[in-house]
């Protein structure tokens, strides 16, 4: 979710593509968090957005910290606790923040170093189901916002390493996605060939305009698309305070009025 206010382009990028095809799958998976929970399929599909989120935080050039997303983050927070969901863990505005501030250092000593490489993945290993339970995704995030990270950086990188790096990664996010949602082979099949399309995607992920495709589409569309990809911070936020509001008013059994817990 790239918070950074910039000239925007005229035609239609494959950001703006990008991101709304993540909206899409996001809005998805929270219409079975918040509405339709034994439908998993809603979170099978939903699935596919989380490494396009994370992807970008490590492609982005930028490393905003601006107030508005630690503002962003606050109010879910609360907004959480208002409704009685668990506070922890804690949304994914944090898991950014943590994320951008720690990214770029980390990266100079994983590449500068052989044997930080080896100790970085075994502290992984550790750390992981912990910072799971206390930030979402936890490490899960860092590590698939690395590929994202390789691939702004990949003229100075070996391709191997790069193809070595989504490939594992890929693998690794399969496997803890279904044995964290505990999914049937149904939706692990869901789950398996939404992301390979999404890591693939990923790989072949450059910026480009369409001017072409911003032409041809109708003009509704056309500014449907932008919005989605250009506020996608503001529509994250948006649309979870809505859903939390419906969700309590219609008095569904898993909101209860600040009877919060923290997990």
């Amino acid at each position: 979710m790239d918070t950074a206010r910039r000239h925007q382009p005229i035609y239609l990028t494959s950001y703006d593509l990008l991101k709304t095809a993540a909206v899409v799958f996001m809005l998805v998976d929270h219409l079975g968090y918040y509405f339709f929970t034994d439908t998993l399929w809603l979170r099978a599909v939903g699935r596919w957005c989380v490494p396009i989120w994370f992807f970008l935080i490590g492609y982005a050039r930028s490393r905003d910290l601006g107030l508005h997303l630690w503002l962003g983050a606050a109010v879910l927070v609360l907004s959480d606790a208002v409704i009685g969901f668990p506070v922890l863990p804690v949304n994914i505005l944090v898991t950014i923040l943590i994320i951008r501030l720690s990214i770029d250092p980390l990266m100079n000593l994983i590449l500068n170093s052989k044997l930080f490489i080896l100790v970085f993945l075994i502290i992984t290993i550790f750390i992981l189901f912990p910072t799971i339970i206390i930030f979402e995704y936890g490490m899960l995030g860092f590590l698939i916002s690395v590929v994202g990270y390789l691939m702004r950086n990949k003229i100075s990188i070996n391709i191997n390493y790069i193809r070595t790096a989504f490939l594992l990664n890929l693998l690794f996010f399969i496997s803890m996605q279904s044995f964290l949602f505990r999914f049937d082979l149904l939706n692990i099949g869901i789950l398996t060939f939404g992301t390979i399309f999404v890591y693939a995607c990923l790989y072949n992920f450059s910026f480009r305009e369409y001017p072409a495709i911003t032409e041809k589409i109708p003009a509704v569309l056309r500014s449907i698309i932008r919005y989605m990809g250009r506020n996608t911070l503001y529509i994250y936020i948006g649309h979870i305070l809505l859903f939390s509001l419906i969700g309590l008013l219609l008095g569904l059994e898993r909101y209860s009025l600040f009877n919060w817990t923290f997990t």
